[in-house]
């Protein structure tokens, strides 16, 4: 545009609003046009990347659209399918425990199997005799002497809550174990479960 000569006329400041942000469009315009020249000159043609300064003011999407809010039934669908991959991962991990532990290959954990899952549990200590069968027993409801595949989780939380309240059991124990003689009479165990239990006794059948 030819200008005459002398000073230009000052621009209104309504002009200059108008001016300001056209002109900040053609610049980023020329700017990516600039790059975009520039890459094709030395590498052929190729896609222009969405990260080159200005991309996104010259109409190239920087991100893909987001994908529409999902409703209930879409929500309801991915947590069904959370929860599949949960039980399937939980199977894989059941299916590694047999595999290792199940040295009899009969699709359960005898008594000897079961205590060397519970020995690697509790960090290589090994189980007595007594918390095998407490943890069997609790396990199988004393239905049976082996713990199935789908019963090893139940068997392994059992155990966890017993080792962690062990430290408060021995104490409770030399407590109620007058005699010193590593083993609770009757009425010692009645009197032991009965702290347990917040001061509630324990039905004489419980205590058998």
């Amino acid at each position: 545009i030819a200008c005459r000569r002398g000073n230009p006329p000052t621009p209104t400041q309504e002009e200059e609003s108008k001016r300001e942000p056209r002109a900040r469009e053609r610049y980023l315009c020329a700017s990516v046009e600039a790059q975009r020249h520039a890459i094709m000159s030395t590498t052929g043609p190729i896609k222009m990347s969405a990260q080159l300064p200005g991309a996104l003011h010259a109409g190239v999407k920087a991100h893909p659209k987001a994908s529409p809010k999902a409703g209930p039934k879409r929500k309801k669908a991915l947590m069904a399918r959370g929860v599949f991959w949960k039980e399937i991962q939980r199977e894989k991990k059941l299916d590694q425990l047999m595999e290792k532990y199940d040295e009899s290959k009969t699709g359960n954990l005898l008594k000897e199997e079961l205590a060397n899952l519970l020995q690697d549990a509790a960090q290589g200590r090994k189980p007595t005799d007594e918390e095998v069968n407490f943890v069997l027993w609790s396990t199988t409801t004393g239905k049976t002497d082996r713990v199935s595949k789908q019963d090893i989780p139940k068997a392994l939380d059992l155990w966890s809550d017993y080792e962690r309240n062990l430290p408060e059991v021995e104490e409770k124990f030399d407590k109620y174990d007058a005699n010193k003689s590593g083993k609770l009479e009757r009425n010692q165990l009645k009197a032991l479960l009965t702290d347990l239990d917040e001061g509630l006794a324990p039905s004489d059948d419980e205590v058998d």
